[in-house]
């Protein structure tokens, strides 16, 4: 009988060895993109709105958005609307979100004095989204001037 359990622990422990030896199934979040798969075709990157977020952040949505409340998402994000683009001067850099089922894209920017690795790092969170590092010479609307 003890013979018989020693059989039965050695061949449960070389399954154990067998199975840790397996290789582990890849991770099911992919990496980001390309920035190439994120730009919309040229009639799709127009700009139908954005969000002040306050002067260090600004949201941009491009494409159709076809019966999409966007002044509603702006509201949920208690920024402020804007039917034009948002501003240019003093960029850090953008982070381009591409939407799940549609060419239309969002785009979140960031602004001086935040600093471009910790709006990528931020960027870097979020799925379908690539950082593109840009400057402007102007503060955003709502800035403090120093």
């Amino acid at each position: 009988m003890t013979l018989r359990l020693l059989a039965l622990a050695l061949g449960t422990f070389s399954l154990l060895l067998t199975a840790a030896d397996q290789p582990r199934p890849r991770a099911l979040e992919a990496a980001p993109p390309p920035s190439a798969q994120l730009e919309p075709a040229p009639d799709l990157a127009t700009v139908v709105g954005s969000c002040s977020l306050g002067p260090r952040s600004c949201v941009e949505w491009e494409g159709s958005y076809a019966g999409v409340d966007l002044k509603g998402r702006c509201k949920k994000l208690k920024g402020t609307w804007g039917d034009a683009a948002c501003p240019a001067a003093r960029r850090i850099g953008s982070c381009r979100q591409r939407e799940l089922s549609s060419d239309d894209r969002m785009v979140t920017i960031s602004y001086a004095p935040v600093k471009p690795a910790d709006a990528k790092a931020a960027c870097g969170k979020q799925p379908r989204a690539v950082f593109l590092k840009g400057s402007g010479a102007e503060p955003p609307a709502g800035a403090a001037q120093r």
